[in-house]
This record gives C-alpha cells, sequence and structure tokens, in this order.
C-alpha cells in the first residue's frame, strides 16, 4: 500500500500550514474564544541572550484549521480527521491562537479560505499565522526527476481514474507555495498531516537556542509523512503534535519550542510509533529572504508536562516475524518505546559488548591481514605535538553501511571497503584543543571546561581548523568520510550505538545530559567520560554531532564504496554524525544522518579529525 491507493483509509497528504510563529502567548493571554471570534490578543516577547530586554515577536496570533473527512467523489472518507480538527483547533486555543476552522471544504472553499486567511491576517508584519490541514493528499510523479504535491478537497476526483479533474480541483503545492511568500508576516509554518513529497523546502533545519536570529522572517513546513508513505486516518501525527505543544518536544529545557524542535520531534516519535512506516520530513523556504528565524512557542509553566496519549498505531503491515523484529529492534533503541502489552520486552537484536573500562583502552578486535602496515599498528595513539589531539589507528577493512530497516536515507545498505588504516582522533576536538590551534574558543559552554568539546563549530570553522593543525604538524589532517566515520563508529560489531546497545553507558543525549526537560544548565560534558567503542573512539554517539566531509545527499544510491567521501548532491548541506546532548537518544544511532548548511554553527555541532597516515 503506499498513499496512493484509495480502498483503506488512510491520508494521502495533508497540510497543516502553520503560517507564523509557533510562539505560545503568555498565561495571561490564553483565555479561549470561539472560533473565528475577533479579539486582541496580548503581545508574544521572548527573552534573548545578549539582550537588555524582552524582544516583542508577534502582536496578533492566528490559526487556521483545515479538515477534509466526508469525501464523496471516489476518496474513502477519513472520520477521524473531525476528532483531530478539534483537538488541534483546541490546543492552539490554548496556546492564544485565534482559531478558524474549515470543515470538509470543496476545491473553491479549500483555496478561497486559505486565500482569505492570508490577505486578512497576513499583511501584518507583527502577526503570526498557522493553518493545519488534515485530509487526502497526493503526490504525483510526471517523470523520474520530479514530484509535485497536491492537497485533496472533498469533490476531486481519484487522480488514477480522472487525471485533468483531479488537477483541476486539488491544491497544488507550487500554490501553497505562492500564498506563503505573499504573506508580509515575519513568521510563517506550514504543517502537512499526511504524505507528501517536500521537494520545495529544505529539509532538517537543526533546532537550536533562541538567539536574535529567530525574529527574522521565515516559512518553514512540517509533514507527517513521505511521498511514498500511508498515513493512518488514526493520526499518530496529531497526537505527537500536541503532545510537542505541551512541552515535550522542548527538549534543552529552555522554555521556548521552535518549529525547528517541533520538527525534530515529530520525526523522532511518529517514526518509532509508526513502526517506521511513516516518517515527518521538516525544513524551511528555498528562498534566502525567508529561511532565516525560526517559529517559537512560549511553553507555560504553571502545570506539570504532559505526557503523550498511548498510541494504537494502523499498522502499515501485516503482522510478521520482520514486523516484530522490527518493532523489537525500536524498542531497544528508544524506551519510550514498547512491544504490545500481550508480548514481553526482549532483548535488542544486537548482542551487547561486555562493559569496557575507560582507565585503559580497549584492545581493537582481530584485524584482516591486509589492514596495516608495519609502521601503524591498529590501537596505536599518536600524537604530532603537546597540545594536539590524541590520534588512534584505526585498521583497514570492510562493512555494510547503512540499515535496511531505517529511513530512506539510510539505504540502501552497501558494502563499503576502506582499503588502508586512518588515524582518528581518540575524542571530540576539545575546547583547549581547538584553543591551542586557532587561538580562541567559540564554544558557548566554556564554563564545561578545558575537556568539553569546542561546539558553535560549522564545517567551515572545522575546515579551517585541520588546514591549521595540518600546517601546523606537517601532517595530512581532514574530516572523515562518512565512510570512514560510520566504519570506526562499528568497529568491526553490529551494534545500534558506537559502542553498544546500552545508550546511556556510551552517549550524553538529552535525556540524561540536560538534566530534565526545564534544566537551566543543559549543555555538552567532558569528553571519555562514557564507555569507548571497541577500537577506543570515546563520544562517537552523543555530546556533539561531529562533521563529515561529505555533501548531502537523500540515500546512499550511487554513494562511493571505497571509503571516499560524496562530492555530489546538495554540496551546500556538508552531512553530521553521531548526534548529541540536545537530541534524544535515536539520534545518536551508528546509522544516523543529518545534514545542515556549511555555515550553520550551534551549540552542539563539534568535530572529530582524521589523520591520513604514510604507507
Amino acid at each position: 500500500m503506499t498513499c496512493k491507493d484509495a480502498n483503506f483509509r488512510f491520508r494521502g497528504l495533508s497540510l497543516s500550514a502553520a503560517l507564523a510563529v509557533l510562539l505560545a502567548l503568555s498565561p495571561a493571554s490564553q483565555a479561549t474564544g470561539k472560533a473565528g471570534a475577533t479579539r486582541a490578543l496580548t503581545v508574544v516577547e521572548v527573552e534573548i541572550p545578549g539582550q537588555s530586554g524582552p524582544v516583542e515577536l508577534y502582536a496578533d496570533s492566528y490559526a487556521l484549521v483545515i479538515g477534509a473527512a466526508e469525501y464523496n467523489n471516489g476518496w474513502p472518507r477519513l472520520p477521524g480527521v473531525v476528532g483531530d480538527v478539534e483537538a488541534v483547533g483546541k490546543a492552539l486555543e490554548e496556546h492564544g491562537f485565534n482559531v478558524t476552522r474549515v470543515n470538509n471544504p470543496d476545491s473553491e472553499t479549500l483555496e478561497r479560505s486559505i486565500k482569505r486567511f492570508v490577505s486578512s491576517h497576513g499583511l501584518r508584519r507583527h502577526n503570526r499565522l498557522l493553518i493545519y490541514f488534515a485530509g487526502h493528499g497526493h503526490t504525483l510523479k510526471p517523470d523520474a526527476d520530479r514530484q509535485l504535491g497536491y492537497l485533496v478537497p472533498v469533490d476531486a476526483p481519484l487522480a488514477d481514474r480522472d487525471p485533468g479533474g483531479f488537477k483541476e480541483r486539488a491544491l497544488s503545492m507550487e500554490m501553497v507555495e505562492s500564498y506563503a511568500k505573499q504573506i508580509e508576516s515575519k513568521h510563517a509554518l506550514f504543517i502537512f498531516d499526511s504524505c507528501f513529497s517536500g521537494s520545495f523546502f529544505k529539509m532538517r533545519a537543526a533546532p537550536e537556542v533562541i538567539a536574535l536570529k529567530t525574529t527574522q522572517p521565515v516559512r518553514q513546513f512540517i509533514t507527517s509523512g513521505g511521498a511514498d508513505q500511508q498515513v493512518p486516518d488514526e493520526s499518530v501525527f496529531r497526537r505527537q503534535f500536541i503532545a510537542g505543544l505541551e512541552g515535550e518536544a522542548d527538549v534543552n529545557g529552555d522554555g521556548y519550542l521552535t518549529a525547528s524542535e517541533l520538527g525534530g520531534f515529530l520525526e523522532e516519535k511518529v517514526t518509532n510509533y509508526s513502526n517506521r512506516t511513516q516518517t515527518p520530513q521538516y525544513g524551511k523556504i528555498r528562498d534566502p529572504a525567508l529561511d532565516k528565524g525560526d517559529f517559537v512557542f512560549v511553553l507555560k509553566r504553571d502545570k506539570p508536562l504532559r505526557q503523550a496519549e498511548p498510541e494504537r498505531v494502523v499498522a502499515a503491515i501485516p503482522n510478521s516475524s520482520a514486523n516484530t523484529a522490527l518493532r523489537t529492534q525500536q524498542a531497544s533503541l528508544n524506551p519510550d518505546v514498547y512491544l504490545p502489552a500481550t508480548r514481553q520486552p526482549q532483548q535488542s537484536l544486537e548482542p551487547s559488548p561486555a562493559p569496557l573500562s575507560l582507565a585503559t583502552p580497549p584492545q581493537p578486535r582481530q584485524q584482516p591481514a591486509h589492514a596495516a602496515s608495519s609502521r601503524y599498528q591498529a590501537g596505536q595513539i599518536l600524537r604530532d605535538c603537546p597540545g594536539c589531539p590524541e590520534m588512534l589507528v584505526v585498521p583497514a577493512g570492510s562493512f555494510d553501511m547503512g540499515s535496511k530497516d531505517g529511513p530512506p536515507d539510510q539505504r540502501p545498505v552497501r558494502r563499503v571497503t576502506i582499503p588502508a588504516p586512518f588515524a582518528l582522533a581518540r575524542t571530540e576536538i576539545t575546547q583547549a584543543q581547538w584553543r591551542e590551534v586557532m587561538g580562541e574558543n567559540p564554544s558557548q559552554f566554556k564554563d564545561c571546561g578545558d575537556n568539553c568539546p569546542v561546539e558553535r563549530i560549522s564545517w567551515l570553522d572545522a575546515q579551517e581548523f585541520v588546514k591549521q593543525l595540518s600546517e601546523r604538524t606537517g601532517q595530512q589532517y581532514r574530516l572523515p568520510s562518512e565512510a570512514e566515520w560510520e566504519y570506526a563508529c562499528r568497529a568491526n560489531r553490529r551494534q545500534n550505538f558506537c559502542g553498544g546497545n546500552d545508550v546511556d553507558s556510551i552517549a550524553w543525549h538529552a535525556r540524561n545530559s540536560a538534566g530534565g526537560f526545564f534544566s537551566k544548565k543543559p549543555g555538552a560534558r567532558e569528553v571519555a567520560q562514557k564507555q569507548a567503542n571497541a577500537w577506543g573512539l570515546h563520544d562517537m554517539s552523543g555530546n556533539v554531532w561531529e562533521w563529515v566531509e561529505d555533501c548531502h545527499k537523500d540515500d546512499y544510491r550511487g554513494a562511493p564504496v571505497n571509503g571516499n567521501s560524496a562530492n555530489d548532491g546538495d554540496c551546500d548541506r556538508r552531512v553530521l554524525r553521531g548526534g548529541s546532548w540536545y537530541n534524544d537518544p535515536p539520534l545518536s544511532r551508528a546509522t544516523f544522518r543529518s545534514a545542515q548548511p556549511e555555515s550553520a554553527s550551534h551549540s552542539y555541532f563539534g568535530l572529530r579529525p582524521l589523520r591520513v597516515l604514510a604507507p
């Protein structure tokens, strides 16, 4: 089944456009009102570090919530949409939005309601707008290189039966993008609760702490699934969306929820709860004038953190031994995901290694006969100057890169051969090591100390560091390729994280480093405090994301199999691996991939350089 099938109750594509910043009002301004009622709203302000006082972001807040349930021209009806629209509207009203609801729109009503909403509320710069669409969606693929997404009103015919009539009545994503650009308000967010091709926006805008650039213009998008995925009528996405607004998505505990944080939260939770059949996507519009800011909710502190409602997932694939194994693997990756009550929790699919002592670096496993020259031995530590990082020799070898059960960007699994040994920094570059080479320390968490990883590092910064380190030592330093990074992470073992299956013993992540959702002191921790992997490398999972050399590719098709970095694809965005203190455990998995613009720098971006070994 894909989202094109119309014989079952799955939502093809559903847009919930949140055209405005996701910044909730203070409790005093959060009185709810009737849908569509006009009322004055309290100004929304946000505290930004380094500013003398609060910064005003929004004057009024408006949301358009659209639900298409009673389809009448071939598409299955979606009774679950009725409850979704009511629940989402109520949650937004509690966060200070003036909500307009539109139920069961035909083609004319759908387009007119969005156009009227934009013209009525989107012309004031300090308004924030949010549009939420729940219903069928559809993606047409006219050729191998294009995917065209559409919102489906209740009167649209099935695309395969009447292509002309479908295009006449359905609302194209190109038109939605046009409305987004017509908005004069600074912030706008679009949310699609259905499978959808997000080709017109940049994927995975990483969450970041509240800063002055938050106030800059932005158009952001969140979809509940990919173009070839199916979204059940009983919406897992809606439940997690509301849970995120109630505070669960505020992983750094600063009391603000950005749309980027929300997107990352939904990607993790919905992917897990849907047995990986539904993978939310999020990002910003491909327009340099509209991709700088971020939506923000001000979270309420007057009640305990809400726990998400238990999910009852409508399985997209039948029960099978493979499906059971997949659920078992997810349970091992994320302690919030459990097997059905009729089954007992099982052990991870991968055997955990014996506990390793941090006092003595663990010895590498037996390497192939060709893996090392007589000059370098696997596990050997090299250090080229007193303040330089310790570099650990990694043997040559082969491994299967990627995950057959992971999202599309981790597939297809391919055999990669690392032809020669190399040396990789035993830990992430520390603040002391960065200062020794670069003469300054850009880190946000300077109080953490010299042995904490340097952070707020962009890919361009990392390139300058390895250049200066090479000049200083006379050796060839560079960033590892993505293949070299994953090979070193795995250390000849197939485990969930870089060193085993027990993430708490291996990685600093959001649940064990940030001290809870409302901790005042989240951040990176000293390196080498967690268990190393089998080759003696620390913190490859967690602490800070690590830049690698590669240009970003949506998947591994055509990727190098000889250990080289990918130099095609989107080279304005570079790959990061390993997860961080800011993220939940699943993002620290050995196969998880992220990508960011090469100039992006955050308090959870760092590096781990590679030294080329002379033959």
